[in-house]
Formats: C-alpha cells, structure tokens, sequence
C-alpha cells in the first residue's frame, strides 16, 4: 500500500499526476487565473497596520468577519463575527450577501448596544468580499453621523489564516448546516441554537472555560446576545 502526505496528494494533482474532482479536494486552492480576479481593497485598512495588540490578542474587542454563503444561486447567507481572545460568536441571517446588508446588521448591533459598541467592537478584520469593500460605511456610527464606531481592517487576498478564528468556526457552523443548505429555510430559533451552542462550548484556549463565561465576566452587557 502506498500512502500519500495531503501536501503530495495536492501538488500531484496540481501537476496533472492524478486526475481527482474538486469536490474530493476540500483544500485545493485556486489557480492563478482564478486568484487574478479578486484584488486587495486598496483604499481600506490594510492588515499590516493593524495594531500588535491586536495581532498577539492581548486585547479583547477585536473580531473577524465573514459570510456563510448558500448553495450556488441562492440569496441568503449567514453573517458571521467572531471574537479573536474569547472566542465567542455572533450569527445573524442576511437576506442578500451584500454590503447594505451587512453595514445594516453592524448598525442594529450599534443600536443595541449603544455606547458600548465602541468598547466592543474596537476593529473589524475581513477579506476582500464585495459586501465589505465600501469600509466607510462599515466604520461609520449610525447613531452619531460623522464619527466612527470602529475600524476596518483587510486580510491579503488568498490569505484566510489571518482570520484563522473566524474560518475555524465557521466550520463549526458547517456542521449544523453543511454546503448546499438553503438559509430561507432556517429559522432564527434554529440559528440562535447554533450561536448558544458554539458560545457554550468549553475551549482548551480558554481553559476549557466557555465564550460565554468570560463574556459574563468582562462583558455583561453582551451577554444577552450570546445567552
């Protein structure tokens, strides 16, 4: 028996040795005409400038975003944050992945928590998505016009370790709602489940203590959004 290392397996299929569909290759990566039609957003916060604290997460208020998506032709996905110390996790259903969606979701957030947000949401990490490129909006306070209510920052295009908490727990999420699951069709009872259950899950990074224990202790007024 021959065995392979995933590292071979994947260079001898990008070299054409073994003829293997994609859908058996999970991790394979794009090809470089593929990787050329998606660019860096140029005029937002590259995540070379992001703060140390924030790179070694020394500080708490930090988040990576990203959106779930549907199976191919479909409108809804999920908008997902999540914390970069504590591991705790928002989820909220977007009718469309787009950009008004998404400001639209940071504003009700904004709304519930008022004043707080700021202290929450200090920065905001996402990819090059269309639904995040217009980071004016996306940093802009709804509740005091011409202030801002947080920063953006962008990861390298092709570079999703630099929001490796993000990635890994949408694969958490995946596990309720694998790929091809139509998001119309699920009920905000059942997205809440999933919430609760990932923020009540104990972590080895946090002492095997769970998100929503230090969110009770450093953060009671969030508690209520991850109960």
């Amino acid at each position: 028996t021959i065995t392979f290392s995933f590292k071979t397996l994947y260079n001898y299929r990008k070299k054409k040795l073994l003829h293997i569909p994609d859908r058996y290759m999970p991790s394979y990566t794009y090809s470089k005409s593929q990787k050329s039609t998606r660019r860096a957003n140029k005029a937002g916060k590259s995540i070379d400038l992001r703060p140390e604290v924030v790179n070694q997460r020394i500080e708490t208020g930090h988040w990576e975003m990203d959106c779930v998506v549907g199976p191919l032709g479909s409108k809804e996905s999920l908008l997902t944050l999540s914390e970069r110390v504590l591991r705790y996790e928002l989820i909220f259903k977007l009718e469309a992945k787009t950009l008004e969606n998404v400001a639209s979701k940071i504003d009700e957030l904004e709304i519930t928590l008022g004043s707080n947000f700021k202290k929450f949401f200090k920065s905001i990490t996402t990819d090059n998505g269309t639904e995040f490129q217009n980071y004016n909006r996306i940093e802009a306070s709804i509740l005091n016009p011409g202030k801002q209510r947080t920063n953006q920052f962008f990861a390298h295009p092709y570079s999703s370790w630099e929001r490796g908490t993000n990635e890994n727990l949408n694969r958490e999420i995946r596990r309720h709602f694998p790929k091809g699951t139509k998001f119309k069709h699920i009920s905000e009872s059942k997205m809440q489940k999933v919430q609760n259950w990932m923020n009540h899950k104990p972590r080895k990074v946090l002492g095997f203590k769970t998100p929503y224990e230090f969110v009770c202790e450093k953060y009671p007024e969030l508690a209520e959004l991850v109960s």
